[in-house]
C-alpha cells in the first residue's frame, strides 16, 4: 500500500468506528426492547393463570348479592329433576298426594311390577334385597316404593298399569294414558334409530326374561326358536312387532344395560329425551298445580281466566 492510500484509511478509520457503534447501539438496544416485551408477555401469562385459578367460592364471594340469590334458587328448582334423574318419576312425586287414601286395586300393577322386582332380588341388589319383605297395600304404599327404588321402568310399568285401570278418576286415567302413548311413539322411534348398532349385538339373553318371554310365548306359542323359523333376526322381528312390544324390549334391554355397555348412551336418550313428555295434572278451581316442574307466567292478566282444563302437555327439552 502507497503511502497516500495508508493516510486515506487511516483518516477514514474514526467514521468507520462511529458507523460500527451506532449498529451496535442498534443492536443491543433492540436485544434489550425484544427481552422487555418478552418479560411483559410472561408477566401477563402469568397474570391469567392466576385469576383462572380462583376457585368457584372466591368467585362466589365476589358476585353480587342478588346474583348469588338467583343461583340459588336455580339451584333449588333443579333439585327434584337432579333428585330422581327422569321426567316420569319426577311427575309420579310431584303428583303423589293424588295417589294418597285411594282405594284402587293394586293386585294387577304388584304382578306386572313383579317380574322386575325378583330381578332386583335374582341381581342381589341391595335395595331389591330390602323390597323383598315389602308388600304394598295401598297405591301411595306403591308410588313411595317406586320413588325409593327410582327406576325409571318401574315408573313407566305404572303408568302402564294405572292407564289401564278402570277405577282411576278421569283426570289421573287421562295423564297416565298420555304418558303411556307417549311411550309406546317413542319405542318406535327407537327401534328405528338404533335398530343397525343392535342387529350387531347378541340379544338372546334377553329374550329370556320372563315378560318378554312370555309375550313371544303367548304370541307363536315356542320360544325362542321360532325366530330361526321365521328366517328372522330379533330386529328383524321388532322393526315390524306392534310398539307395545317394541317398547317391552326396550324396557327389557335397559334393565340388561350392565351386560350392554354399548347401549347406555341410546338408553338413556330414549328415557330422558324421546319418552320425556310433561303431562301437567291441574286440580280443580280454587286449586294450585300441583305436578307441573315448570312454572309459567300469565301473560294475559286482563283477560278473563279460561276454565282450567284436565290436563295439559308440555314435551321435554
Amino acid at each position: 500500500m502507497s503511502s497516500k492510500s495508508l493516510t486515506q484509511a487511516v483518516l477514514l478509520l474514526p467514521s468507520q468506528w462511529f458507523l460500527y457503534l451506532n449498529v451496535f447501539n442498534f443492536i443491543l438496544f433492540a436485544s434489550l426492547k425484544k427481552l422487555k416485551s418478552k418479560e411483559d408477555r410472561k408477566l401477563r401469562r402469568k397474570q391469567h393463570r392466576q385469576d383462572a385459578s380462583l376457585t368457584m367460592q372466591d368467585k362466589n364471594d365476589q358476585m353480587p348479592l342478588e346474583n348469588r340469590e338467583t343461583v340459588i334458587v336455580v339451584q333449588k328448582a333443579l333439585s327434584p329433576w337432579l333428585s330422581y334423574g327422569d321426567c316420569v318419576l319426577l311427575q309420579i312425586s310431584e303428583s303423589k298426594d293424588l295417589f294418597r287414601d285411594k282405594s284402587h286395586s293394586i293386585s294387577v300393577l304388584m304382578k306386572n311390577l313383579k317380574p322386575w322386582m325378583d330381578m332386583d332380588r335374582i341381581k342381589r341388589s341391595e335395595l331389591g334385597m330390602l323390597y323383598a319383605g315389602r308388600q304394598p297395600e295401598t297405591l301411595g304404599d306403591v308410588v313411595e316404593l317406586l320413588l325409593e327404588r327410582k327406576n325409571r321402568v318401574w315408573a313407566r310399568i305404572f303408568i302402564h298399569s294405572l292407564s289401564g285401570c278402570l277405577d282411576t278418576s278421569p283426570k289421573l286415567h287421562d295423564w297416565a294414558h298420555k304418558l303411556d302413548s307417549s311411550g309406546l311413539n317413542a319405542a318406535g322411534l327407537f327401534i328405528d334409530r338404533y335398530a343397525d348398532h343392535l342387529e350387531q349385538l347378541d340379544l338372546a339373553p334377553l329374550l329370556h326374561f320372563a315378560p318378554l318371554q312370555d309375550m313371544l310365548i303367548e304370541k307363536f306359542g315356542t320360544m325362542p326358536e321360532f325366530f330361526s323359523h321365521l328366517g328372522l333376526t330379533v330386529m328383524e322381528y321388532l322393526k315390524q312387532a306392534p310398539p307395545q312390544e317394541m317398547r317391552l324390549f326396550i324396557w327389557t334391554l335397559e334393565e340388561h344395560r350392565d351386560q350392554y355397555a354399548s347401549c347406555h348412551a341410546a338408553l338413556d336418550y330414549y328415557f330422558e329425551i324421546m319418552d320425556g313428555l310433561c303431562v301437567v295434572i291441574k286440580k280443580n278451581e280454587n286449586e294450585n298445580t300441583i305436578n307441573s316442574p315448570f312454572k309459567t307466567k300469565n301473560r294475559n292478566h286482563k283477560k278473563k281466566q279460561k276454565e282450567p282444563k284436565g290436563v295439559s302437555i308440555m314435551t321435554s327439552t
